[in-house]
């Protein structure tokens, strides 16, 4: 009961947009213009439920997630997690987490060392040391109950820690960031729990050749709450949202970027129900709603300021078949309802505004091991909208193996 009011307190804090921040190593700012089945193509690439279930439950092992946005761009997730005990009291860890559908971001990196102090509690230090020690990260972690179930992770990592004392540049922090982090996840035979959040102090460095000072606030939480039913039937509320504001000002640059700031803000909400013992056969429904805004601001050139928000309200529904011991094959149909538009905060400067039906299936096969422990998916996606003119709308290719 403790653990699970500690999980309801984070998760009314993790609703409150200007709480949670985190420093995401991206200093650029950016302006994503998104095709308008987007959502609809990122949702129809993922890995069935079952299998984020089982991606949950993994603790050695590592999954990448692919398929083609446009001829530019592609949804990218890559993900790694080692974990090994060496004593009965030390264990040792690492994971990494890259994620791209709107930008080009780093890949984030721990490694950990955690100790049992006593009983169920646990003490790390983590991080990840570089070749260039400015950029090398520390930090402290506090640990009740141990993954994949059952426990807390509090800790704070300081980035970048030796930067200012390392530095051969000319350039420092005048705050330099520090992140807190939260994590969890909670298991009963019905009631299934797990959260995850980030926390920090607004970094703000300084370049004096440039004279451009950049500044970076950014908020993440996500949490997922599934009921099982009888006849293992699920119900689940998937949830997931960033903030991140940003800003670069250089009083003599006359680059366009260094005279600007903004705020990205991404809500992603999923409410599902899943039902796998149709003969053999998995459904899984859902509705989903995605909504993503840039509101861009520049002190130099007002006809460059605007508000731009794309959102997708989309319902789904997947059907998993078992074709053999190796190979499972997967028909999915999405149907949305997208709204784009950029609002400009000039007169002198048009407003686009646009919004439309988009509809799309899935047809997917996915070749596995007899074990279970390594999976291949490849993805086919075809325009339900428009399928005289464009019926292919591009595929994707996936990898999870656990070890």
């Amino acid at each position: 009961m403790r653990l699970l009011s500690l999980f309801v307190s984070t998760l009314v804090l993790s609703m409150l947009p200007s709480f949670v921040w985190a420093f995401d190593d991206d200093r650029e700012i950016n302006d994503p213009d998104f095709d308008k089945e987007a959502f609809l193509d990122i949702k129809s690439y993922q890995f069935s439920k079952l299998r984020d279930w089982e991606w949950d439950e993994t603790l050695n092992g590592f999954r990448l997630q692919e398929g083609s946005l446009n001829l530019d761009f592609s949804y990218l997730v890559i993900e790694g997690r080692v974990r090994q005990p060496i004593t009965e009291r030390i264990t040792v860890s690492y994971r990494g987490k890259q994620e791209q559908f709107y930008a080009i971001k780093p890949i984030r990196q721990e490694a950990e060392a955690q100790l049992r102090v006593w009983g169920n509690w646990h003490i790390a230090l983590f991080g990840f040391p570089t070749y260039d020690k400015r950029v090398g990260d520390f930090g402290t972690a506090l640990i009740w109950g141990q993954p994949p179930w059952n426990y807390v992770r509090v800790a704070r990592i300081q980035q970048e820690i030796l930067y200012n004392d390392k530095n051969f540049e000319n350039d420092e922090y005048i705050e330099e960031p520090v992140e807190d982090q939260i994590e969890g996840a909670y298991a009963s035979d019905r009631l299934k729990v797990r959260f995850q959040g980030t926390i920090s102090h607004p970094a703000e460095q300084f370049f004096p050749d440039d004279q451009l000072t950049f500044e970076h606030q950014s908020e993440e939480s996500s949490w997922e709450i599934r009921y099982r039913f009888p006849k293992d039937q699920w119900f689940g509320w998937k949830a997931r949202s960033f903030d991140i504001f940003k800003s670069r000002a250089s009083p003599v640059s006359e680059e366009a970027e260094d005279n600007q700031r903004q705020t990205l803000q991404f809500i992603s909400s999923d409410f599902y129900w899943v039902l796998p013992n149709l003969d053999q056969f998995t459904l899984t429904t859902g509705l989903q709603y995605d909504v993503f805004r840039n509101r861009l601001r520049d002190s130099q050139d007002t006809n460059n300021s605007f508000d731009y928000r794309f959102e997708t309200l989309q319902a789904y529904a997947t059907l998993l078949h078992p074709w053999d011991e190796t190979l499972d094959l997967e028909y999915g149909v999405y149907a949305g309802d997208v709204t784009e538009a950029r609002n400009r905060l000039t007169e002198s400067v048009d407003d686009k505004f646009g919004r439309q039906i988009e509809a799309k299936a899935r047809f997917s096969a996915e070749w596995h091991s007899i074990k279970g422990n390594a999976r291949l998916l490849v993805v086919t996606s075809w325009n339900l909208d428009d399928l005289a003119d464009t019926p292919w709308d591009g595929g994707g290719v996936s990898i999870m193996m656990s070890f």
